[in-house]
């Protein structure tokens, strides 16, 4: 349609530049040029009658004013033309203007849908996510008290419980590079060695560090200050002078690529299962990408943190216990 209406406006446009100029050459030749002639005619010719040269000019001029009429008359449909023309562009253009803010609206509206769409699929992984921790708990005191289910392994364990992190990181965290060099860890408290060893690990295809991470003392880098301070330690950028203390580390725990890949992290302490006892561990996440982490996008990890400490310690407990059935009443009378 726009492009229509502006071909109707360039040829009204051009309409008007060819009457314009017609009339100012029908003006000079019938007005000017014509009378001139005839006067000229007439006095350098004796043998014109008054009467007819009065009747030229008189001719001359009445054809004058019927050509301006109709160059004026012209003018004015062509003007009509060309004004009408713009007024319909001006109704297309507000038309169009309106018509894309409702398609911006409709868009908008379409993205919000999509959004609580989104949030309401990420509360349901929640629930799912506290069912499946809920039925690993059932699971391991039936076993525990019956002797009846197989009891979960560790790796069992925190696989079910970092699977909603590690699946929804794009939702939680806002990774949705598939370049983003993210890292996610389980370290467990070692009471013979005192360190804390790397049990789990999810990460990047690129990332740089091993299958295994490094093992930490009590109290050195972040992973050991979030276990000696049983607090979280959450940091949004590396290179800020409050992170160094989180850093700090001996020259043969320092990699190369630390700098560059650990930008930002955040360490939650799991457990202790009181409150004097030590934690058991601390569950980690980290990335290259400044400010990925802050404490109000990481609660998803304290709570996982939680429900990893509570399954580990009936896990410990039903280790230390053993998993012998007790001797039947028969075996007993024999």
């Amino acid at each position: 349609m726009d492009q229509h209406i502006e071909r109707i406006t360039a040829v009204a446009r051009r309409a008007a530049h060819a009457d314009d100029r017609l009339r100012r050459g029908m003006t000079l030749h019938l007005v000017i040029l014509f009378p001139t002639l005839i006067a000229l005619i007439t006095a350098f010719t004796d043998d014109w009658p008054a009467a007819a040269v009065a009747a030229a000019v008189m001719l001359s001029v009445a054809s004058a004013l019927v050509a301006g009429f109709i160059v004026h008359t012209a003018s004015q449909g062509t003007a009509r033309v060309y004004f009408d023309a713009l007024d319909l562009k001006q109704i297309a253009d507000s038309r169009s203007l309106a018509h894309t803010e409702e398609m911006i609206r409709a868009t908008t509206a379409i993205r919000r849908k999509d959004d609580d769409l989104h949030h309401a699929n990420t509360f349901l992984e929640i629930l799912s996510f506290q069912s499946k921790a809920d039925l690993l708990w059932m699971n391991m005191v039936l076993h525990h008290g019956c002797q009846v289910h197989p009891a979960p392994t560790l790796l069992e364990i925190t696989d079910e419980a970092m699977k909603f992190v590690v699946a929804q990181r794009a939702v939680l965290f806002g990774m949705k590079s598939s370049i983003e060099l993210f890292d996610f860890a389980v370290y467990l408290h070692d009471p013979d060695s005192g360190q804390l060893h790397n049990v789990w690990r999810f990460k990047h295809d690129q990332h740089p560090g091993g299958k295994v991470g490094r093992s930490w003392a009590i109290g050195q880098g972040h992973v050991g200050k979030a276990f000696a301070d049983r607090c979280s330690k959450v940091t949004g950028d590396t290179s800020r002078p409050e992170a160094s203390a989180l850093l700090a580390t001996t020259p043969e725990l320092t990699r190369s690529y630390d700098i560059a890949t650990y930008r930002a992290f955040a360490s939650f302490p799991i457990g202790p299962a009181t409150a004097g006892d030590a934690p058991i561990g601390v569950l980690t996440a980290s990335s290259n990408v400044v400010d990925r982490f802050d404490y109000g996008n990481t609660e998803v990890l304290r709570h996982a943190a939680l429900a990893l400490a509570s399954l580990i310690i009936l896990t410990q407990y039903q280790t230390r216990r053993g998993n012998r059935l007790p001797p039947s009443p028969e075996a007993d009378n024999e």
